[in-house]
């Protein structure tokens, strides 16, 4: 694990977990899946050891 980024995208957590986007986003809404957002776009983080 040490080779992997700390941090994942949502694309790519919705890939990890096999949810979809907007179960992903409603579990980030809800604070049940601690993510944090960076960047002017809106573009969100999840760290790697919360899933």
């Amino acid at each position: 694990m040490a080779d992997q980024p700390r941090f994942m995208t949502l694309p790519d957590v919705v890939a990890e977990l096999a949810v979809s986007q907007s179960q992903m986003y409603a579990l980030v809404k809800s604070g049940d899946l601690p993510a944090i957002q960076t960047g002017g776009r809106g573009q969100w983080r999840v760290e790697r050891v919360k899933l």
